[in-house]
């Protein structure tokens, strides 16, 4: 018997579709926006 979890295809931070690479694409446009240090506004932020 296998302790493996089963897999799923929905992101568990927001509950999105995930992607073949294993993030949804709602979770990897934040995470780039972070990056680029920009705001909930889409204002960048100052440095």
């Amino acid at each position: 018997m296998s302790d493996a979890l089963p897999e799923t295809n929905q992101c568990p931070v927001c509950s999105g579709k995930l992607e073949r690479d294993g993030m949804c694409l709602a979770c990897l446009l934040q995470e780039g926006l972070e990056a680029a240090g920009v705001t909930g506004t889409g204002e960048a932020k100052a440095a």
